[in-house]
């Protein structure tokens, strides 16, 4: 039972607003502590990060040559019950011009319909990747056999801007190379099965 009691007065310490009232130094403490460091994952740095006026320590972790973040656990909101204040001109235009080329013309009532009901839920603490890694996209040659139905569309594409998204490929200029991806639907239960094969 005190080991039990242990555990959770460990990983409650990983939720806010606990998380929140430790000090940088106790966060440090217990970010190099958790369960998969050493084993898979390597502690790197402690780091602030800061967005629209909040700011968080936390933890910088090394796994499989890639970066995650450690994000603690909360109590949050979701979901969408119509503008609290409206919204701003620019966003205004800016998603009408958007919507506009589906005919939708009633902006509240499209994201009313498209967004889920308010509700409290509670998200785990879990580990993020920093860099976007995009799922379903596989890059092949420009030459390869599987374009030949794109064909007439790449080459009309292929000068455009740096990133264009079509509907079974993309094509992306990275530093003077031009990159072509196609997109290989994939279900959650497979995506589950990658997740946990990689560990």
């Amino acid at each position: 039972m005190e080991a039990e009691n242990s555990i959770k007065n460990w990983s409650d310490k990983l939720y806010n607003p606990r998380y929140n009232k430790l000090t940088p130094d106790e966060r440090e403490t217990v970010l190099k502590q958790l369960p998969f460091v050493d084993s898979r994952f390597t502690f790197l740095r402690f780091e602030r990060f800061e967005r629209f006026g909040i700011s968080t320590d936390t933890a910088v972790y090394f796994c499989d040559n890639k970066e995650f973040v450690f994000v603690p656990g909360d109590t949050v909101t979701l979901g969408w019950d119509s503008f609290l204040e409206g919204m701003n001109t620019q966003t205004q235009k800016e998603m009408t011009e958007a919507l506009a080329e589906w005919e939708i013309t009633d902006i509240v009532k499209y994201i009313s319909d498209s967004t889920s009901p308010i509700r409290k839920t509670t998200i785990s603490p879990m580990l993020i990747e920093r860099e976007v890694n995009t799922i379903g996209w596989r890059e092949v040659p420009f030459d390869s056999a599987e374009l030949e139905p794109y064909k007439e569309e790449i080459q009309k594409h292929k000068n455009s801007g740096s990133f264009e998204l079509y509907n079974q490929f993309r094509i992306e200029r990275k530093h003077d190379r031009m990159i072509i991806e196609l997109y290989q639907p994939i279900s959650l239960d497979e995506l589950i099965n990658n997740t946990h094969a990689d560990g």
